[in-house]
């Protein structure tokens, strides 16, 4: 930043001379005319004419030097103090070459936010900032706008109307920033005004497992994209997330086809730029999770550790109406989301991005989810990107009037080669290892998984569990004709559950009942348990046949199991497709 700075704004001094010149005056002037018009404007302490820093310069040098001092104890604000001194550089001798009253405005509004926040920051009772709070609020809008700019290598580009407008602009942006600041470097939060506020949030039916990078999110199927795989894909949705066109990007894929990875990677670069105002990854394998009423009331609660300002609008509004989540999600929507938005939507970034992964998840309450969150969000300073599988049926409920306002993006379906180059890229970084998987054996396998990730992931589980060329000879032996759309991936779950399961042996019959447990259980089951549940010794029965399931049964250090994925738990559930291996409740029963 510090290199592109210079390269914009180098010999600022000696241009700021020349700028007020040609600037300030419709006709030639020398520098002694200006000296007998303006004789407060130049000075020459040590060195003749060389300007004095003017007082937005001087206020704002101040407020740096206030944030040197308050870094000693607060963190915090190391990115705000940064921030301010690549700026300072730019206000240096600025003021000298502004052009029309609305410039002048523009650095004299700057120079009064300034001097407020150097107040509010010298406050003994002020709220500590937290870095959410500034990076949301300052560091993008510094960020974003410098790179907007692209000047000639002309240091003279400041005089150019063309490049002027650029540049004023990005001096806009930076105010608005620091407005942003100032709100919340103002606000007034008690300790009793925190502790009645966690009360009211803890009070409604949060999911922390929701959260993307919640603690066991590995073990829920949670993971980002392998480097240089969904490349494009995720560049277009960090475009969407800074334009101002739709509100609402919709990312639709069929079962196995990677929506949650790309959700993921999109929470952790969000994230990375505290852009990220809440996620919430809906599961079939977590009651929490596929609880369509949960979804809101954890959004409002994260916003709240976002927000102090949203915090305080949703503390008061639970005072009034503490039932606010078992209101429909029309209601809720509202009460908990876009009334305590729109109270302080000006505190907070306008590129804030709300993130909910595998809605389809979450049982029949999509649709209405879907429909209310476009009726009641519009002008909300937040953006929302949705995952789930293709729903034609939702769309065409969704008012036409309303459907300018949703990006839909159908993974898997547009760009298919891309995707295809991505699970082979997967498959070459993933099975190198083994050192018995040719490049003609991968060109085989990226068209056995088609665009479905989690045929390639379940490969690499198989293969890599035993590291056995046989394993892969198996699988490339499966008949490559294709009749149902999920043929592929259910003969390959065949393939995987024959050994454990089809044998008819005791070993096989009680690995049988491990999985049908498991899968009937709809939510992850400690190996102590299934123990309990069947009467098998954990130690000498569970851990060891649960070990043959590894590439579709994951166990987390914890000892808590589940399916790798909701598409094997759909095969065993379908008895069409699982043929021998359908799981039923009875199946369950020891007989």
């Amino acid at each position: 930043m510090s290199s592109t700075l210079r390269k914009l704004f180098g010999r600022t001094k000696q241009l700021t001379q020349r700028s007020a010149i040609v600037q300030n005056s419709p006709r030639d002037v020398n520098s002694s005319e200006i000296t007998q018009e303006s004789p407060n404007v130049w000075s020459t302490p040590e060195e003749e004419n060389l300007p004095v820093a003017p007082t937005g310069h001087i206020k704002m040098k101040t407020l740096i030097d206030t944030l040197s001092k308050l870094t000693l104890n607060d963190p915090n604000l190391h990115p705000l103090l940064s921030v301010l001194e690549e700026i300072f550089l730019l206000f240096e001798g600025l003021e000298l070459s502004v052009k029309g009253q609305e410039h002048s405005v523009l650095l004299e509004e700057i120079k009064s936010v300034c001097a407020s926040l150097d107040y509010h920051l010298n406050k003994p009772s002020r709220v500590p900032i937290s870095t959410l709070a500034f990076q949301g609020c300052v560091q993008l809008h510094f960020t974003k706008s410098l790179q907007q700019i692209s000047p000639p290598s002309n240091t003279d580009f400041i005089l150019q109307p063309d490049a002027n407008y650029d540049f004023w602009s990005f001096l806009r942006d930076i105010l608005a920033g620091l407005e942003r600041l100032l709100i919340n470097s103002s606000f007034t939060w008690t300790k009793e005004d925190a502790t009645l506020a966690e009360r009211r949030l803890n009070a409604m039916p949060i999911s922390m497992e929701g959260i993307y990078d919640y603690g066991e999110s590995v073990h829920l199927g949670r993971a980002r994209c392998l480097p240089g795989t969904r490349v494009e894909l995720l560049a277009q949705l960090g475009n969407w997330a800074q334009d101002y066109q739709t509100r609402i990007f919709w990312l639709n894929g069929m079962a196995g086809s990677g929506k949650t990875t790309v959700a993921y990677s999109f929470c952790e670069q969000l994230d990375s730029t505290r852009r990220l105002a809440a996620s919430f990854f809906c599961s079939r394998q977590l009651p929490s999770c596929r609880d369509i009423n949960r979804i809101v009331p954890s959004i409002s609660y994260q916003l709240a550790r976002y927000s102090l300002p949203f915090a305080q609008a949703i503390s008061s509004i639970l005072a009034k109406t503490p039932d606010a989540h078992t209101l429909p999600i029309h209601s809720q929507l509202i009460e908990l989301l876009v009334k305590p938005l729109n109270r302080v939507k000006e505190s907070l970034p306008c590129d804030l991005v709300i993130v909910i992964d595998a809605l389809d998840e979450c049982g029949d309450g999509m649709l209405d989810f879907i429909v209310s969150l476009l009726s009641t969000t519009k002008g909300s300073p937040a953006k929302f990107f949705l995952s789930s599988r293709p729903e034609p049926e939702v769309l065409d409920k969704i008012p036409r009037t309303q459907l300018f306002e949703i990006h839909i993006h159908e993974l898997g379906q547009t760009m298919v080669h891309v995707v295809k180059e991505d699970i082979r890229t997967y498959l070459q970084t993933t099975l190198s290892r083994t050192g018995f998987v040719s490049e003609a054996d991968i060109d085989q396998l990226v068209e056995r998984s088609g665009v479905l990730f989690i045929y390639a992931a379940t490969v690499v589980r198989y293969i890599s569990q035993s590291s056995d060329p046989a394993r892969l000879r198996k699988i490339l032996g499966l008949p490559t004709d294709t009749g149902r759309s999920t043929q592929h991936l259910d003969r390959l779950y065949d393939t995987i559950l024959a050994p454990a399961l089809g044998s008819g042996d005791k070993d096989s019959e009680e690995a049988k009942l491990i999985l049908c447990t498991i899968v009937c259980a709809l939510e992850p089951l400690s190996t102590s348990i299934i123990s309990e549940l069947l009467l098998f010794d954990e130690r000498a029965v569970v851990a060891p046949l649960l070990e043959r399931l590894v590439p579709v049964i994951q166990v987390s250090s914890s000892q808590v199991a589940s399916t790798i994925h909701a598409s094997f738990t759909e095969y065993l559930l379908d008895a069409n497709r699982s043929g021998t291996f359908f799981a039923t409740p009875t199946c369950t029963t020891r007989g």
